[in-house]
Formats: C-alpha cells, sequence, structure tokens
C-alpha cells in the first residue's frame, strides 16, 4: 500500500487515503492509536500528487466505484 493522502472525517477522526500497490484501488482507513503522528504527518504535508503508475492498471478508481 502506498499512502497518499490524509484528511479528516466527521467527528475528528483522521483518515489515511492508500493505494494498492497491485491493483492501483483506493482505500481509506482509520488511523490506529499507535501510528506513528510524524509520518503522518509527513504524508498530510506533501502536495498532492498522482500516485505511481502500476503496470497493467488501466486507471485509477476508487474502491467500490464503477469505472
Amino acid at each position: 500500500m502506498e499512502p497518499l493522502a490524509v484528511f479528516v472525517a466527521q467527528g475528528g477522526e483522521w483518515m489515511l487515503i492508500h493505494r494498492c500497490k497491485s491493483c492501483g484501488v483506493l482505500h481509506e482507513n482509520r488511523i490506529a492509536g499507535d501510528d506513528s503522528v510524524m509520518l503522518l504527518l509527513a504524508v498530510a504535508a506533501e502536495a498532492p500528487r498522482e500516485p505511481a503508475r502500476t503496470d497493467g492498471v488501466p486507471e485509477l478508481t476508487p474502491a467500490g466505484a464503477l469505472p
């Protein structure tokens, strides 16, 4: 999985968006209590970017979205 972004969901819970390196599907997960705050802040501080392409992945689509 490749971390792409961090956002704050309703209720103030931090969420991480990541991309599967093998299939290209985007997922979001809740931040765990033992996750590194410094690494989360580093992901949040990075400029938005298009993730690196993986051979054989036609396009990026969020999990459950129709292409």
